[in-house]
């Protein structure tokens, strides 16, 4: 499983801003939605 996820990264951020500034031809994003009524 390390292997597998050795080149994952995991950031706490807006997606908008994610996306923007870690886009490329070979990138992956999962984002994780907002949940309504807690405060993350």
């Amino acid at each position: 499983m390390s292997l597998r996820l050795s080149l994952t990264q995991i950031e706490q951020n807006q997606a908008d801003k994610v996306i923007q500034s870690r886009d490329h031809e070979e990138a992956f994003f999962y984002c994780d939605p907002p949940y309504i009524g807690t405060n993350q």
